[in-house]
């Protein structure tokens, strides 16, 4: 040991001779350079630093000399190390920033620290043998020969490069960077909590475990070489595998969950288990399309995925296939395995579609009570249908032929689901090349279309047969199904039962559609497109076919004739109070002729029914009139007005357009506090109409425009009551509205109807209080306006119209009806603008059983 201070003496060189252990732990000065030519050179001991300066050269082979560090704290060394020695980091943490080329074994002590800064490398080094701690997290480019040891590698965001592993590490990879082996071969026996990116080269190999119980890895693992997972004990990896690397599971039993896309071979060696997911929606090994990879499998491969997946590579060897997961999988390769498939849950497909039609699976395949196989492959052995099982040919969506070289047996509660399709003739389809022990039931799931009743259906051809199915179902409302038997083929026929089209109906609409249909009968295309329906699909399109939007038009424009009685009652209004400083504060002047304009628009909802569906509308328009008052008190009035209302069925199918002239007149009189407001209106409605039709394959839209007019009179008391500035004003009023409609033709198909004209008269008695109360606003008259009432409506409140197909077959439908019994409400604010002109804006809004309606109203009064 040297404790003594090198003193700065210039370029001297120091220079280490002999075979045994110089530890320098004084100050050194000198910059000439460090050799070692034998033995080891230590630089600082426990709390003794000797710091080293200068570069450090440790002779031309591996029993020339090394160079090692041993001082307890933190330690900086910017210098080169060359030569062929050993660098030894006994204790502390030293950080090297130096491009060093030694080539000499780099050893690292329990309990110390090895960092690499910037462009500090120990890349030449024989290896690292890491058992305290070794940082590349600060380094630019990180890479060594190999490493071993069981301490702790720490990449943070960067990267570390093994350029000629061997070997094992039993420590920890820690970071979120990546650790790749361009060459040679890595075992991992530790725990490694890297959560970046395992790379493995084109010719390097990883294993994770040796074949005992230690040894894992969760990161991602990039691979163009060999990967192997080899724990007695096996494991979940839930990592991604991506890469056209081999794959080799071996030991116990492994739980894959990631979405791996690895596209070489796969091996599963005899005795061992590999589990894709874990019942959750991710999972798998190889791809869904080409360069998919390959399986050898001569354990066990299990599928337990909740979400669908593919697998288009070729599955081999002597094991066996389990899926077990609730989701469905696809199997698109020739796949030769010869150890059988099990369907536990979920679905199994054999070729997904028509162009995996050379798909196969190896050996029996079973399938379980809950589970389902279809296909458009091959069974390269025998099939089993336990109780509850099911089997298709095809998809859930194709219709298909799957193929059994070996015999097929059904359970006595198995299930064979079969598709038909009326417009093409074709069906799904089971060959099998031996017996098939015919047992269970068979449901006929059928698709939209037009059937031919006396069609029949080869389902299953068979070298031979054996027993019968115990029964069959459909899920049309109209046909049923007939299974047939020949000594070789099973049939299906579909025939009309007994069962009428009403005899499914749930409301009186539905009912009026499918009597109108029946007597039709088998030559109108609508009726043959029911058939094939269920029952909530043949009443879905009754509804459809009903046209009942044209029955709810008339109650629609009906209640929207008080727009234009409001708009001129209160043009009429002769409601007045007392504002501030006695200013009168009234809607009518008296003297000349004043003209007027009012604005006005309304939001409505009707409720529907089981029978009728709500709707949701508008309306909205413009009046202007003009009036004079007459010396006999009489104030005598015109107006004219256009507006556009509209409505829409709440689910949508069809809707309804009005553009609407309006004609009004009106007189007014008063004697003292009495006041009597009468008029007559009448509004042209020019009718457009859409809806949506589909029953079946049978999709059209049918469009109409006609006329229709609305004609009203009404007539209104009030008794004038004075409080202050307040006034108020009991009223009734009475109103006769007679609306009518032409026929309708509609077009658009062949479910286009003809509507009869409609005719329909009702009578509204609304009794109510309606108030205003004046004052001043910054000097000009302005009042506060509100009412509210009770309208009772008498006479054709029932909403109907009668109906026909274009092809015949006619039928009354029932539309939304008026309300009986409503309550309105008013509330508005008026301003004397002066020189005898007015302005007001107000709401207005009605509310009863099944209806709201809110509006809004602006009018504005000038005089001449």
């Amino acid at each position: 040991m040297l404790g003594a201070t090198i003193a700065q003496v210039g370029a001297l060189t120091l220079e280490k001779v002999g075979a045994g252990t110089l530890i320098m732990t004084g100050s050194n000065g000198y910059s000439g350079g460090t050799r070692i030519l034998g033995g080891t050179l230590q630089f600082g001991q426990g709390s003794f630093d000797s710091p080293l300066v200068g570069s450090v050269y440790t002779g031309d082979s591996e029993d020339s000399g090394g160079l090692a560090f041993g001082y307890e704290g933190d330690t900086s060394y910017s210098g080169v190390i060359s030569g062929a020695g050993d660098l030894a980091i006994l204790d502390g943490a030293v950080t090297l920033s130096g491009m060093n080329t030694f080539t000499g074994l780099t050893s690292i002590s329990e309990g110390a620290t090895l960092a690499l800064t910037g462009q500090g490398r120990v890349n030449q080094s024989s290896g690292v043998e890491v058992n305290g701690a070794f940082d590349v997290s600060g380094a630019s480019s990180a890479a060594v020969k190999s490493i071993s040891g069981s301490g702790i590698i720490n990449v943070g965001g960067a990267s570390l490069s093994l350029t000629d592993s061997t070997g094992s590490f039993a420590g920890n990879v820690t970071g979120t960077g990546g650790l790749s082996i361009d060459a040679g071969s890595l075992t991992l026996t530790g725990a490694s909590d890297l959560t970046g990116q395992f790379g493995v080269g084109d010719a390097a190999s990883l294993t994770v475990g040796d074949g005992e119980t230690s040894g894992w890895i969760s990161a991602n693992v990039l691979n163009y070489g060999a990967l192997t997972f080899d724990r007695s004990d096996g494991g979940t990896y839930s990592g991604r595998i991506s890469g056209t690397g081999d794959i080799t599971l071996t030991g116990g039993s492994y739980i894959l969950t990631g979405e791996n896309s690895n596209s070489g071979s796969v091996t599963i060696t005899e005795g061992t288990s590999v589990q894709l997911g874990d019942g959750g929606a991710t999972g798998r090994l190889g791809g869904s399309g080409p360069n998919s990879g390959s399986i050898a499998n001569d354990g066990t491969l299990i599928y337990s995925r909740s979400s669908a997946t593919t697998y288009a590579g070729v599955i081999s060897g002597g094991g066996n296939l389990r899926q077990i997961g609730s989701g469905r999988l696809t199997l698109n390769g020739v796949n030769s395995y010869s150890g059988g498939t099990s369907v536990e849950a979920g679905e199994l497909l054999i070729g997904g579609s028509e162009t995996f039609a050379a798909a196969m699976v190896g050996g029996d395949v079973s399938v379980a009570s809950g589970a389902v196989l279809g296909g458009f492959g091959t069974i390269d052995g025998g099939l089993s249908i336990l109780d509850g099982g099911s089997l298709r040919a095809g998809s859930s969506t194709t219709i298909g032929a799957l193929r059994v070289n070996g015999n097929l047996e059904f359970g006595g509660g198995s299930l064979f689901n079969v598709r038909v399709n009326g417009e093409t003739g074709a069906s799904d389809h089971v060959f099998v090349g031996g017996t098939a022990f015919l047992a269970g039931s068979v449901a006929h799931i059928g698709f939209a279309g037009i059937y031919d009743p006396v069609s029949t259906y080869t389902i299953l051809t068979a070298e031979s047969l054996s027993g019968e199915f115990n029964g069959v179902t459909s899920d049309f409302a109209f046909l049923y199904p007939v299974l047939g038997y020949s000594e070789t083929e099973v049939t299906l026929s579909l025939a009309r039962n007994d069962i009428e089209l009403t005899g499914v109906t749930q409301t009186p609409n539905q009912f009026a559609v499918a009597k109108a249909l029946g007597a039709l009968g088998p030559q109108s295309p609508i009726y043959t497109a029911v058939l094939p329906l269920d029952e909530a699909e043949a009443n879905a399109a009754f509804d459809s076919l009903s046209g009942e939007a044209h029955a709810s038009t008339g109650s629609f424009l009906i209640g929207n004739s008080a727009l234009l009685r409001d708009a001129l009652g209160q043009r009429m209004r002769r409601t007045e109070a007392q504002g501030t400083g006695g200013v009168t504060v009234s809607s009518k002047g008296a003297a000349s002729t004043p003209v007027w304009a009012s604005s006005f628009g309304s939001w409505s909802e009707i409720d529907g029914s089981s029978n009728v569906k709500g709707l949701s509308g508008s309306a909205g328009g413009l009046m202007a009139g003009v009036d004079r008052q007459l010396d006999s008190g009489w104030l005598i009035g015109a107006a004219l007005g256009l507006g556009r209302s509209s409505f829409d069925l709440d689910d949508g199918s069809a809707s309804v357009d009005s553009n609407d002239w309006h004609l009004g007149l009106y007189a007014d009189r008063s004697w003292g506090r009495l006041a009597f407001r009468g008029g007559l209106g009448f509004t042209s409605h020019d009718v457009s109409s859409e809806r949506e039709v589909a029953v079946g394959l049978i999709s059209e839209r049918q469009e109409a425009d006609y006329d229709a007019r609305s004609l009203q009179a009404f007539g209104e008391l009030g008794y004038r009551i004075d409080r202050g500035r307040a006034v108020f004003e009991p009223f009734v009023n009475l109103a006769h509205v007679r609306f009518s409609s032409d026929d309708i033709d509609e077009t658009g198909g062949t479910a286009a109807l003809e509507i009869s004209p409609e005719s329909r008269s009702t009578t509204f008695a609304t009794l109510g209080l309606r108030g205003a109360h004046g004052f001043s606003l910054q000097g000009a008259p302005a009042r506060l306006e509100g009412a509210v009432a009770w309208r009772r409506a008498f006479g054709d409140l029932n909403a109907a119209s009668d109906n026909s197909f274009i092809a015949g077959g006619g039928f009354t439908v029932a539309g939304v009806d008026l309300p009986r019994d409503v309550v309105t409400l008013e509330a508005g604010f008026g301003l004397s603008l002066g020189a005898g002109s007015d302005f007001s804006i107000g709401y207005a809004g009605q509310f009863g059983d099944g209806v709201r309606e809110d509006g809004l109203r602006a009018t504005l009064k000038m005089r001449f």
